[in-house]
């Protein structure tokens, strides 16, 4: 399950609590998305049917954001239909009304994102959503916003069994999402550092390599899960294991779940 907040300002700390039925979920771990590494975290998921969390960091989380993802063990029987909710907020020492917190009904068994219920998120489900962007249809409306729209098709990229590449192939070529922009790199030419700014407009793995003109890989300049959003790396000009390379043209490659792109920059000795 997502935990997602919308139209935060400058939010550098807080505490959340959750509640669920214990007699058909476990919540079992916790995984950073946008409350990365950045951000000191505390959970504590030893009462049954209590989440806690705590957060605080330097630089405040703005806008939309995708702050964890819960997993949890079901135990219950399949079809069973549960609720989980927020029971409460506290975001900057301030407390949330109650209106304002969401909750959802989960049932056991099913892949929320399992749009024709045939036991499997793939590209039925996601064409199945296509139909229906824009459109207020509760079966449709994956995060429970009101409307259905790209953070539903996010929860679905996410949830996908088969044919996520596709999918997100499609959505990028039919405008849905953005693809990933790779600046030029400063300063270009450059002789003992340069930096690359880069964007993602979609979670996932994400790759940035070096290459010389012959495709030999030079270096990985970063690899692993990304948030979306605008991030930097940096070349100081050496191999992966720290030897300078030659003067010359060098490639920059980004490999993300939303396309591939790449440029050239010049490195001069």
């Amino acid at each position: 399950m997502l935990l997602e907040a919308r139209d935060l300002d400058a939010v550098r700390g807080g505490t959340i609590e959750l509640r669920y039925d214990a007699r058909a979920l476990q919540a079992t771990d916790i995984e950073r998305l946008q409350l990365n590494n950045d951000f000191l975290l505390a959970t504590n998921l030893q009462q049954p049917g209590v989440i806690r969390i705590a957060f605080a960091g330097t630089d405040g989380l703005e806008g939309d954001a995708r702050l964890l993802r819960i997993l949890f063990n079901e135990h219950g029987q399949r079809g069973l239909q549960t609720g989980i909710g927020v029971h409460s907020a506290r975001l900057n020492q301030v407390d949330l009304a109650p209106v304002s917190l969401p909750s959802l009904v989960y049932e056991v068994g099913r892949r929320v994102a399992d749009l024709n219920r045939d036991g499997l998120v793939d590209l039925s489900d996601f064409f199945l959503l296509i139909d229906h962007m824009k459109g207020d249809d509760p079966a449709f409306d994956l995060n429970r916003d009101g409307t259905v729209e790209m953070g539903d098709m996010f929860v679905l990229f996410d949830d996908m069994s088969t044919g996520r590449s596709k999918a997100l192939a499609a959505a990028t070529r039919l405008g849905l999402i953005d693809g990933p922009t790779l600046s030029q790199n400063a300063p270009n030419p450059f002789n003992s550092e340069t930096l690359i700014r880069l964007r993602t407009s979609i979670a996932g793995s994400v790759t940035l390599s070096v290459y010389d003109l012959t495709g030999q890989r030079i270096r990985d300049l970063w690899h692993g899960e990304q948030a979306p959003g605008e991030h930097v790396a940096f070349w100081d000009g050496r191999d992966d294991a720290g030897r300078a390379v030659a003067s010359g043209t060098y490639i920059y490659r980004l490999r993300s779940a939303g396309g591939d792109v790449q440029r050239k920059m010049l490195l001069l000795r």
